[in-house]
């Protein structure tokens, strides 16, 4: 599966028309992470190899591998550590996700998590 083909994927699974420019921006981050913490060598491309090792750890891994791949999704400059910001931009990408999944008319009319709140 190639990167192309994996948005395609998260596109149906995810609508995106919806949502303002700032979500759409913050999911894309997030699905990129995912895409990239199971191309192990980075050629672009997850294979068969590396999709099931990745889907055998977020199913059935130790807690410390599911641990070390969630911490390597979160550190995007892969500086060791994770920053306030990096945190912070995943919680929102994981928060727009869920919301959308579950609740598709939250981002009608162009709407977005941070007008939401108020």
């Amino acid at each position: 599966l190639d990167k192309a083909g994996f948005d395609r994927c998260m596109q149906r699974l995810v609508p995106t028309t919806d949502m303002s420019d700032d979500d759409r921006a913050f999911l894309t981050t997030s699905l990129d992470a995912i895409f990239q913490s199971f191309d192990h060598d980075g050629n672009g491309v997850v294979d068969y190899e590396e999709f099931s090792s990745g889907f055998c750890m977020l199913a059935a891994g130790s807690s410390k591998d599911r641990l070390a791949m969630a911490f390597r999704m979160l550190d995007e400059d892969g500086d060791g550590t994770i920053t306030r910001h990096e945190l912070w931009k995943f919680l929102r990408s994981f928060l727009t996700v869920l919301v959308s999944v579950q609740n598709p008319s939250v981002f009608a009319k162009g709407g977005s998590m941070k007008q939401k709140r108020k």
